[in-house]
């Protein structure tokens, strides 16, 4: 029995060093192909139903990680920036559903604003990303819709004509754009995930 208890203590000692190895492999390799990885996967984008004439909110499904700043900006057909505004993102860390709030603006120098009437196509766009923006680094989301004057969920019949997430570059950047010719290809050999 002493010469099999021996025995198993060399297994065990030469059993060791191979698991240090492969453990340190494997706390080393991520590096490499981690750190090359987009920090945001844009998964899909939606009209949320307190858009309206007035309203261009949406709600956007991504996974990130490291993002720090969000772009958007809220277009009507003629052109029209009805709402514009940068800050910084949600969290650096997020999974999961945002809701994107954006209004018609008051005009300069002025406290009014000026609603699209009612059947006026409008465009959300957002970019949510690191550092400047890129397809390496970047996300957007966009929806086309055609507005009400009450948002969905107090009886408007806002349609949604055209939805788009992708790498930065990928989609419409407001509702002009996308009413004129939808993009095609994207960065990266990602196709852009259309509906409408």
């Amino acid at each position: 029995m002493p010469a099999l208890t021996s025995r198993l203590r060399f297994i065990g000692r030469r059993v060791a060093f191979p698991a240090a190895v492969v453990v340190l492999a494997c706390t080393v390799a991520p590096v490499g192909p981690a750190a090359a990885a987009a920090p945001i996967e844009a998964r899909g984008v939606a009209l949320a139903g307190s858009a309206s004439c007035s309203f261009g909110d949406v709600d956007v499904d991504y996974a990130a990680s490291g993002v720090d700043r969000q772009h958007v900006t809220f277009t009507s057909e003629d052109g029209s920036v009805l709402d514009e505004f940068e800050s910084g993102a949600y969290q650096a860390d997020y999974v999961g559903v945002e809701h994107i709030l954006t209004a018609v603006a008051a005009e300069p120098d002025t406290t009014s604003q000026v609603v699209p009437a009612p059947g006026t196509a409008l465009g959300v766009y957002v970019r949510i990303g690191a550092g400047q923006p890129s397809p390496e680094t970047t996300a957007e989301f966009f929806v086309l819709y055609r507005c009400t004057a009450d948002g969905n969920e107090a009886g408007g019949d806002n349609e949604v004509l055209q939805t788009c997430v992708g790498d930065d570059g990928t989609c419409p950047r407001s509702a002009g754009q996308a009413l004129a010719v939808p993009p095609v290809g994207a960065p990266r050999g990602v196709a852009p995930r259309y509906t409408g």
